[in-house]
């Protein structure tokens, strides 16, 4: 036979405290992972034929930063890759292009 626990109603939270409560666990953001806002930054990225990476060795971070954005040729018109963007912070990008929420957090 299993057990229920009740809550009574003398520690439910209602009127103003209740009202506080909502403010103050609302308040903290959703967190999202750098992997998850690479995706969503790449899923936009894509109809411009445009992609970041995230830099790998020693000598790509000195020359691009962290991260970078790369194009990617169309035809004989264009070269087959340029760099676009050095040095890119993912988190501003994502805000910038509206990937990333005000009430969302990046987490490592």
């Amino acid at each position: 036979m299993k057990i229920k626990k009740r809550i009574s109603k003398s520690t439910r939270v209602t009127g103003a405290a209740a009202l506080s409560f909502r403010r103050n666990t609302t308040a903290a953001k959703v967190p999202v992972t750098m992997r998850a806002l690479l995706q969503r930054i790449n899923r936009e990225l894509a109809d411009d034929n445009e992609r970041l990476y995230a830099s790998r060795s020693p000598r790509a971070k000195i020359d691009l930063g962290n991260f970078y954005v790369i194009r990617f040729g169309r035809g004989g018109s264009e070269p087959s890759t340029n760099v676009v963007d050095q040095h890119v912070d993912p988190e501003a990008l994502g805000r910038e292009m509206g990937v990333l929420r005000p009430w969302e957090g990046v987490v490592e």
